[in-house]
């Protein structure tokens, strides 16, 4: 099967489909529209060998930081990025200190250490949980590793892919970070760095195209996912105050250092954030477009509560 097909309900009760040939305003639309033109009931996906592979979590000193930093922009390149890979750099502030967690998994079944990872798996771990799983094994150890508190924020950015702007931002988190500390014991704090090379982005016209305007760049990307956990309500407004103001700076200065990006993941963004601005001025056009045509009664915008609008 080579296309993706999407079956919804529209407004109107009606089933439709749509794919890279069929309706295919709708399911470009539908590839970054969140709740705003129809309801998707079932998505049929091409599958792809499966089996055990390598990965976990594997936790090393932040002294290690410039060594880290300096590997991942050289792995975040496009036309040298090993598709095989994922990673996750994850700096965890709690207890007053930072821990230097990673993430890896290499999909291609059957691997185990593979050469890419060399250079990260030479530091010496203060705990490792690499091994070959499943899928599922390590989905569920990372959704285990999460703190458990009452509370929590998610926050997001991007820049194009920078080491040093990963140590800049890092400084400007870890300010914040020990400020709110000092009037949040229980907080916990972590700031995560995903690689999104153009290798990756640029499979979108491929597949029918999306509506998230990073199809076409010329830089590869990465992406901030900033966490915030707590126990107690009356921390809130410290908490979404100071977490605004740093993204805020951190945006002015990837400005003036040339590595901002307007695009904003919007499964990580925060109510304050604005991700479907982010896809740029022509696809948040087309979304109202298709939206006219597919809900014109505009049922997605004013009856469906909660998410981001397209007019936000």
């Amino acid at each position: 099967m080579k296309n993706n097909i999407l079956q919804v309900i529209l407004s109107s009760g009606t089933k439709t489909n749509a794919n890279s040939t069929y309706n295919q305003d709708l399911f470009r639309a539908l590839k970054g529209a969140s709740n705003n033109i129809a309801i998707i009931t079932h998505i049929t996906l091409p599958l792809v060998p499966g089996g055990l592979i390598w990965g976990g979590f594997y936790a090393v000193d932040m002294s290690n930081r410039p060594l880290v930093f300096s590997y991942f922009e050289r792995l975040n390149n496009g036309p040298a990025y090993d598709p095989y890979v994922s990673l996750i750099e994850t700096n965890v502030f709690t207890n007053g200190s930072w821990l230097l967690l990673l993430h890896m998994a290499y999909t291609k079944p059957g691997a185990v250490n593979p050469d890419v990872y060399a250079p990260l798996l030479t530091l010496p771990p203060l705990f490792s949980t690499i091994r070959s799983a499943t899928h599922g094994n390590l989905t569920d150890e990372f959704e285990a590793g999460s703190p458990v508190n009452s509370r929590a924020l998610l926050a997001t950015m991007t820049f194009s892919n920078s080491a040093s702007f990963m140590e800049t931002f890092f400084q400007m988190a870890n300010t914040t970070a020990l400020l709110l500390a000092a009037h949040v014991p229980d907080m916990s704090f972590t700031l995560s760095y995903q690689p999104w090379p153009q290798t990756i982005t640029s499979h979108g016209p491929a597949n029918g195209g999306n509506a998230l305007g990073i199809d076409a760049l010329d830089r590869d990307l990465t992406n901030i996912d900033l966490n915030m956990y707590w126990n107690r309500a009356e921390n809130d407004d410290l908490i979404y105050t100071e977490i605004q103001k740093l993204l805020e700076r951190g945006e002015r200065k990837a400005k003036d250092v040339g590595v901002w990006n307007k695009y904003l993941y919007l499964n990580y963004a925060d109510k304050w954030q604005k991700p479907i601005r982010g896809y740029g001025e022509n696809n948040v056009r087309m979304l109202k477009e298709v939206s006219r045509k597919y809900d014109p009664k505009q049922t997605f915008q004013k009856a469906a509560i909660g998410g981001f609008k397209l007019d936000d």
